[in-house]
């Protein structure tokens, strides 16, 4: 028999709240459920809200329930066994090596169930919204106190990865071989089904042509072009494939719509990174290319730029040496920093481009209706994944030539030889994957 209010939920989910009532002390729990998903969310996962109240009503527990959808297997069974991985084995020992304290990068996670390739996955995390939290709107830019709080986090994340891989060396090894993290999941069938629609719609944007008048330079242009071509061709071209100096386990979908942030009244007092599901082994540097690069405007950047990334990396520093370590700079200088954004930049682009058409665009609930179809339909063999249509505004088309400027201005926008030398090694990563198979 299903416990009090939860019959609606599915047997794991059943299953999983009545364990994590029983573990947080609960005699005689009573459950009340509610949607957790906003229209247009829940792409890959249904969210419920519960709260649990003892029955005499002397303690309460907010919690969010997120179970797996049933639309597609392969790719389902990557993303959900990827974040169960994270929250119950890696997410953990970044919190001890680096002694991190509240509060942390993250949710509290309570329970991470995951069985093989079989759905459905049930995780039970902390239910943040009673302390504040919100997500961002997605139609806006980030701020620069959002910036600062997300940036913090990020940098103790990433210090803690990085501490994790300098002072455990054999824990850090174990955990990047680990299938999915040593993987890339925007390598996947499942993945490259449902993303060359996007790579379609960026071939036939010709973003490099409507900015020619904005860029006379036959050298920006030119790297413009190879960069979108190659994103045509092959997205994981512009990831940085096979980096190693500097890399560590990155979120890898470190965007807006996946970090809630907190309010006091109308200041921004904190922030969580949530959905861990495409969490890999790669180049930090991506990170701040798809949640600061690619979400920002040129106003907060020109005033706040440089703070913001000697804050970033100041965070990630003070992170290795609480875990121990006597030269950060021997493990994540400002240089090799400097190194990764620019190698980054490719990424930056491209993710801005769709940012600004799909999430920031005059169509933007016609594009997220299109993408959540295409995922409901991925196993659907009698279905093609939607056409996806990328085309900027004029004003759009403003702030990604704003960000071009901004990224020449701060010597990280890549030339033609660095993209053809992303390509190369590209190619030589995936040889070295193809042998290891």
């Amino acid at each position: 028999m299903p416990a009090d209010g939860l019959s609606a939920l599915l047997d794991v989910a059943q299953q999983a709240l009545v364990r994590v009532a029983a573990d947080e002390g609960f005699n005689d729990p009573q459950f009340e459920v509610e949607s957790g998903s906003g229209a247009r969310d829940g792409f890959t996962s249904t969210l419920s809200r519960i709260i649990v109240r003892e029955k005499d009503g002397s303690k309460e527990l907010s919690l969010i329930c997120k179970t797996s959808l049933d639309a597609f297997g392969g790719l389902m069974s990557w993303l959900f066994t990827t974040e169960c991985y994270m929250y119950s084995t890696v997410l953990p020992a970044l919190e001890d090596v680096a002694t991190l304290e509240e509060p942390l990068p993250w949710p509290k996670c309570y329970h991470a169930f995951s069985d093989g390739d079989k759905p459905p996955y049930c995780m039970v995390l902390g239910d943040l919204r009673p302390d504040g939290f919100a997500t961002c709107p997605r139609r806006d830019a980030l701020d620069a106190a959002q910036c600062k709080q997300v940036l913090r986090q990020i940098g103790r994340f990433h210090g803690a990865g990085l501490a994790l891989k300098h002072l455990r060396p054999e824990a850090f090894q174990s955990m990047r071989q680990w299938r999915h993290i040593a993987g890339n999941t925007y390598d996947t069938p499942e993945m490259r089904t449902l993303m060359a629609p996007f790579q379609a719609a960026i071939a036939k944007c010709k973003i490099s042509e409507q900015l020619a008048e904005r860029f006379p330079s036959g050298d920006t242009l030119a790297a413009l072009d190879k960069i979108f071509s190659m994103y045509a061709e092959d997205l994981l071209s512009v990831m940085c494939p096979g980096a190693e100096e500097g890399s560590t386990i990155i979120h890898s979908d470190c965007h807006t719509m996946n970090v809630l942030f907190q309010y006091s009244g109308d200041s921004v007092t904190g922030c969580r990174l949530i959905d861990f599901q495409t969490a890999r082994y790669g180049c930090p540097a991506l990170d701040l290319s798809t949640m600061i690069v690619a979400t920002t405007e040129r106003a907060t950047r020109e005033k706040h730029w440089t703070d913001l990334m000697q804050g970033y990396h100041q965070q990630l520093q003070d992170t290795l040496r609480a875990a121990g370590v006597k030269e950060p700079d021997d493990v994540y200088s400002w240089q090799l920093f400097q190194a990764n954004l620019r190698s980054a930049a490719p990424y930056s682009l491209v993710c801005a481009t769709i940012s600004l058409s799909i999430f920031y665009g005059d169509k933007r609930d016609e594009h997220l209706d299109r993408v959540k179809e295409a995922i409901e339909d991925m196993n659907k063999t009698d279905k093609e994944v939607p056409e996806v249509s990328i085309s900027l505004s004029a004003a759009g088309l403003q702030r990604l030539g704003d960000l071009i400027e901004d990224l020449v201005s701060y010597g990280l926008m890549p030339s033609v030889a660095d993209v053809e030398a992303a390509a190369n090694r590209c190619a030589q990563f995936r040889k070295r994957q193809s042998q290891k198979q």
